[in-house]
């Protein structure tokens, strides 16, 4: 966070906010011991969604460099690509790999069950490509559009837990 700029007082601030937190478990018939927590935000706290978004920020990083579209939306990420030709359906799989290897290195896991690619087309003969997260084939819905303004865009929503 000092790269953003945050000053010292404030990082210090923070870092009490986050350290030192324990949590328990209580079920209608007992209650578990105290664990220590080592990672996250409190739930429900104003802080956590600020500092989720200050933790995510640089994935966009990962897209500079192509022609990739992202939009972030809380913890859900869209990426998307006209498709021109094979070589697109290789950029978007190298784009979700990317993803995939970011979240790692962050220690975020991604909603795998929550992934989808959208395939939207003009034509009904045109076939979706395949995309996988990690070993897992992305589940595909497809649309036909009846304009003729409209081009092939791939469409890859991402959430992340």
């Amino acid at each position: 966070m000092r790269a953003y700029g945050f000053c010292e007082t404030l990082l210090d601030v923070l870092c009490d906010f986050l350290k030192n937190r324990t949590q328990q478990v209580v079920l209608y018939d007992g209650v578990s011991e105290f664990h220590d927590i080592i990672s996250g935000v409190p739930q429900g706290s104003v802080l956590g969604p600020l500092l989720f978004l200050i933790c995510i920020n640089d994935i966009v990083d990962l897209f500079l460099d192509n022609s990739v579209q992202i939009k972030l939306y809380a913890d859900d990420l869209k990426v998307y690509l006209e498709i021109t030709c094979d070589l697109d359906n290789v950029t978007l799989q190298n784009c979700v790999n990317n993803i995939v290897e970011w979240s790692e290195v962050w220690q975020l896991k991604l909603a795998i069950d929550k992934c989808q690619y959208s395939h939207i087309s003009l034509s009904t003969s045109s076939a979706p490509a395949v995309y996988f997260v990690s070993d897992s084939q992305l589940p595909t819905t497809t649309l036909c559009l009846k304009k003729t303004t409209m081009t092939f865009y791939a469409i890859t929503s991402m959430h992340i837990n």
